[in-house]
């Protein structure tokens, strides 16, 4: 269920947000792009820190219980630290497929509201025209 938004286009996650929440529920338009970026980064960022996690050791963290840590002191003084440099490229990559999203920017937002890969096109339009 985590992977099904890499088979899914952009364009029909935000076809559906439109259709079974904006129009019914009438959330705002940046809430739904925000849903429509979340569901599309959230499978790779659980891969990357998924696979960071399986990569850390768990003999690390039974040492610092034994040592007198509790469980979520020993997550938040040795676990993740750990794995920071997993986090950060999972923060990197969903940027970047969060950039490079701009059907779902194109077909959810509204006038009000402008997003940095509709900005960027609009600006390479008027260079480059």
């Amino acid at each position: 269920i985590v992977s099904a938004p890499i088979i899914v286009p952009g364009i029909i996650v935000g076809l559906a947000l439109l259709r079974y929440f904006v129009v019914p529920f009438g959330i705002g338009i940046t809430l739904a792009l925000f849903l429509a970026h979340t569901a599309l980064i959230l499978p790779y960022a659980v891969r990357v820190v998924s696979a960071s996690l399986n990569n850390l050791r768990s003999d690390i963290e039974e040492a610092a219980v034994l040592l007198g840590s509790s469980r979520l002191g020993a997550f938040f003084r040795v676990v993740l630290p750990n794995i920071r440099g997993g986090i950060l490229s999972a923060f990197i990559l969903g940027f970047v497929t969060s950039f490079n999203q701009v059907p779902v920017s194109l077909f959810l937002s509204g006038p009000g509201v402008r997003t940095l890969p509709i900005d960027m096109l609009g600006y390479m339009e008027i260079v480059f025209d």
